[in-house]
This record gives C-alpha cells, structure tokens and sequence, in this order.
C-alpha cells in the first residue's frame, strides 16, 4: 500500500491526542504509534551491534550500496522523521565508590 506523504506526529502530538480523545480505539492507535517507534529504537540499536561485527569480519556486505548498508540507512532516516521517541528519564549510572578515599577519611567518597 502506497500511503500519501505526510508529516509525522511528535511525541508531543500523541501525548496531546491521547489527553483530548479518551475514545479506547484512538489511544490504541496511539500506543501501537508508540510502541512502533520504540520498537524501532531497539531494532536499530541490535542492527548496529551486528552491523559492526559484519565490518569486522566481512567488511565487502558493508559498504555503502549493499543491503545491510542500506537497511541502515532507512532505519536512520525513519528515526530521524519520528523525532523525539523516548523522553522517558534515564537512570543514573551507579556512583563509584573510592575505597582508597574512604579508608583515609573514615567515610564513602564517591565521585
């Protein structure tokens, strides 16, 4: 199916159309949008992760024209148009804690 250009909505816009319409079919076409576009973010970042062992090992399938190269590159462009995908908070990396500091302080030292 061929589907007329259009802009795509933003996570704002979904946000909003999930506040103003409560009918159930509408918010499930939103969450199935959303769920799309993070469903997006993760098969990229598995596509990245095989893409560089592809150049490591077989660097002739990566180069630009080839198939991998150009599922890349749709992937990139079909993130790009989406926008923002995930604002979610991301969760702070745990602190380190200088043993060495804490033992001539008597007390934790983290950085």
């Amino acid at each position: 199916m061929k589907l007329p250009s259009f802009a795509a909505p933003t996570l704002a816009d979904l946000r909003d159309w999930w506040h103003r319409h409560p009918h159930p079919d509408v918010r499930r076409l939103i969450l199935e949008v959303q769920r799309q576009r993070l469903e997006l973010l993760e098969t990229r970042t598995l596509f990245d992760e095989g893409f560089r062992q592809v150049e490591r090992d077989a660097p002739a399938l990566a180069t630009n024209g080839m198939p991998l190269s150009r599922v890349r590159v749709r992937l990139a462009i079909e993130i790009r148009r989406a926008g923002v995908i995930d604002d979610s908070p991301k969760p702070k990396p745990p602190q380190v804690v200088d043993f060495q500091r804490m033992a001539a302080h008597g007390k934790p030292a983290t950085d």
